[in-house]
């Protein structure tokens, strides 16, 4: 399987994995509601108030022309938030709800207590976990400030929580000082939701690590088959080969937390999420994850990944986090969907956008573009700013780009899967110091374009094993019908022969149509007899403020034989850009690039420092990417 690499793109794979059914309809973009305020008592011992958070608002009725359809219906983020932002979780002294402690210090004390018979003390995870209640509200709660070795996973039915958020299952701690670490020494998830429904569970104030013996890192929390309204807050998780992997589920949300080091494999990854509808990342502090070797931050691979959202994801948002020191891809955003207020700082490619870059359509599920906002973001440091592909609708607006190791582009534009790039509006960006503003890779913008099946099923090799001595089918529709199979090469496998079907080919929408991209690898399939769609949003370049190490436009993947504003029409960028203090870097925010990630690894809601947020960084880099006076 081809995969995106960092610095130096690979070609695609020939094969035709054609993996999604053209599925999505345009509507208003993603709600969100507040959920049910609950008592003062959190599990804190603070007092809190429901003032509702980043999601506890609701859509407003103009529907932007870049809104994600496929959040269109969706209730997501339904947490009540204080008034710090922290979710308020819900009391322990809920009329029904049982509460269990876990601590060493339990051992001699009465359980259930005879004063509160839904109170339990045990002192090992175990007992916990057999304790819970599947559809009831309960809270299974660790001391803080100890260390819990695991002799399973927890994993039980008793994870899924009550009808409603206010009477979620919550995993969390409860005491003061640091919080309860939960180790196993088998290569596993500490924390399982697999093939069951869990409905309504929070997931807060936990260290996960993988055990100091252990070889084979595993993955920390494992969320797969059915998971719906998850919240998983003030959560570290350290030092898996897969952070969290979340899959098949609705409405999981991811904030507040530490996703760090995650390493021991070529394709470690901090979060890697897969068919979810409705993911939401939110305020999380990331840093070195994507490693190969645990303990050597040298170690990068070109599919190791901070994040990666599949292409077969709907409805994803990141809001909020601070990414660094990924040394494969931060953020594959393969689904497209809302980036905005993040800081992506340091790291071999900063964010992937649609399938780019030698994407690699095999097993995967592209939409016909994809649609969304890239707004209000810092990328500092980075080799590779950020790459587009397979848009259909998108904004990238107000970011600040200082690429202060000058090694590669801010902008990469792929227009060879998919649809091509569509509808993209590249604005009012702040760029420094980038070898080029904008690089075309792969082929120029194609304009409007029209996407069908055109009925014809073309004879092809598939050589990587993707395929095997079957029809492969996507939804009930054959998208690879087998006919033989190829002797196999020494050390190689066997080649499988077939047919293409199915696919969508990309056309100019002009007289005469040109095919300009085979089913082969757009990566899209199209039922036969449907409908061709026609994508006729323009590009454009408009309001940004450049200032590059070589030219505006790279030419070395594609030889520039027209003028790309026939592509991307300009509009009062400013070519020769000077800014109020390109000199500044991440040092300037608590005195030195060691002081803000020892800060970024001490992060938790007991020691919160608002200092190394997004929302304090970023203003002082829009300040210092300001035009000079």
């Amino acid at each position: 399987m081809t995969t995106t690499k960092p610095l130096a793109a690979s070609s695609l794979s020939t094969s035709t994995a054609l993996a999604a059914l053209l599925a999505f309809a345009l509507g208003p973009a993603c709600s969100s509601a507040p959920g049910a305020a609950s008592e003062a008592d959190d599990n804190r011992g603070e007092s809190s108030t429901n003032a509702g958070g980043p999601g506890a608002s609701t859509a407003a009725s103009v529907i932007s022309p870049y809104a994600d359809p496929t959040c269109a219906g969706l209730t997501l983020d339904p947490w009540p938030r204080d008034a710090e932002g922290w979710t308020v979780l819900p009391s322990v002294k809920q009329p029904g709800r049982r509460v269990i402690y876990v601590s060493a210090a339990n051992h001699g004390k009465a359980s259930p207590d005879p004063a509160s018979p839904e109170v339990y003390y045990v002192t090992t995870p175990a007992a916990g976990v057999a304790l819970l209640r599947a559809g009831q509200p309960d809270s299974l709660l660790f001391a803080r400030g100890e260390t819990f070795h695991l002799s399973a996973w927890i994993d039980s039915h008793g994870l899924n929580g009550g009808a409603t958020t206010a009477d979620a299952k919550v995993i969390g701690a409860y005491g003061a000082g640091a919080r309860p670490v939960l180790m196993w020494n088998q290569a596993q998830s500490i924390i399982s939701v697999a093939d069951y429904a869990a409905e309504n569970l929070i997931l807060t104030q936990l260290d996960i690590e993988p055990d100091p013996s252990l070889k084979v890192q595993g993955t920390g929390i494992t969320l797969f088959k059915s998971p719906a309204h998850v919240l998983v807050e003030d959560v570290k998780i350290n030092g898996f080969q897969k952070g969290m992997d979340i899959e098949y589920g609705t409405d999981v949300v991811v904030r507040r937390s530490e996703i760090v080091g995650s390493c021991g494999g070529y394709r470690s990854q901090g979060i890697y999420a897969q068919d979810m509808l409705g993911l939401t990342l939110d305020e999380n502090t990331m840093d070195r994850n994507g490693l190969q070797v645990c303990g050597d931050p040298t170690s990068g691979s070109p599919q190791g990944q901070g994040v990666y959202v599949h292409s077969s994801n709907q409805c994803f948002r990141a809001r909020g986090n601070v990414v660094a020191r990924s040394l494969g891809n931060t953020l594959e955003a393969r689904a497209g969907g809302d980036v905005v207020g993040n800081v992506f700082i340091g790291s071999s490619a900063a964010l992937n956008y649609g399938l780019v870059l030698g994407g690699s359509i095999e097993e995967k599920s592209l939409a016909a573009g994809v649609y969304g906002k890239v707004t209000g973001n810092v990328f500092l440091d980075n080799q590779v700013g950020v790459s587009f592909g397979n848009t259909a609708r998108a904004l990238f607006s107000g970011n600040v780009m200082a690429a202060t190791v000058p090694v590669e582009g801010a902008i990469y534009l792929d227009s060879q899967t998919g649809i091509g790039i569509h509808g993209l509006t590249i604005s009012d960006n702040a760029v420094s110091a980038a070898q080029y503003f904008v690089s075309f890779q792969w082929g120029l913008p194609a304009g409007p374009v029209v996407l069908k099946n055109d009925g014809k099923n073309t004879q092809v090799e598939s050589c990587d094993g993707t395929f095997q001595a079957s029809d492969f089918s996507v939804g009930g529709v054959v998208v690879f019908k087998y006919e033989s199979t190829l002797p196999a090469a020494k050390g190689k496998l066997p080649c499988r022969v077939g047919l293409e079907m199915n696919g969508a080919d990309v056309y100019t929408d002009a007289t005469p149509s040109v095919k300009v991209t085979d089913s082969s690898v757009t990566g899209i399939l199209m039922k036969p007899g449907a409908s061709p769609l026609t994508f006729t949003a323009p590009n454009a370049l408009q309001g940004n403020r450049v200032a590059v190490t070589r030219a505006p436009f790279e030419s070395g993947q594609t030889p520039l034989h027209v003028n790309p504003s026939q592509y991307l029409p300009e509009a009062g960028d400013d070519l020769v850009a000077r800014f109020a203090d390109p000199s500044a870097s991440i040092a300037d925010i608590l005195g030195s690039e060691e002081a803000f990630y020892a800060a970024m690894a001490a992060q938790s809601h007991s020691a919160w420092n608002a200092k190394i947020t997004a929302a304090a960084v970023i203003p002082h880099f829009q300040k210092a990417y300001a035009p000079k006076p």
